[in-house]
């Protein structure tokens, strides 16, 4: 969960088949589309929140998926070959 106030939260569910993003406004939670499995989340700031989790990445041979919140939608962010080992220097 990425708590950013007593009303503003995020909850990531990469448990759920296709993924769950949920927010929480103060009063209720909802289903956001976020189009991937997010698993983990962190934030900057209510306009700036970043994810990572699984989905289909063939392009970098794997299935990692980083997304940006800038208050208003999810993207993508773009990864390069280096992202199929999370930590440097320890890959195959």
């Amino acid at each position: 969960m990425v708590p950013l106030s007593t009303h503003d939260a995020w909850f990531f569910d990469g448990l759920t088949p296709g993924g769950a993003t949920w927010h929480y406004n103060g009063y209720s939670w909802s289903r956001v589309r976020s189009g991937s499995g997010l698993t983990d989340g962190s934030a900057l700031s209510p306009d700036s929140i970043w994810a990572v989790g699984t989905g289909h990445r063939e392009t970098i041979g794997g299935p990692v998926v980083v997304l940006h919140f800038d208050g208003h939608h999810w993207s993508r962010v773009a990864l390069n070959d280096t992202a199929r080992d999370p930590v440097p220097g320890h890959g195959s």
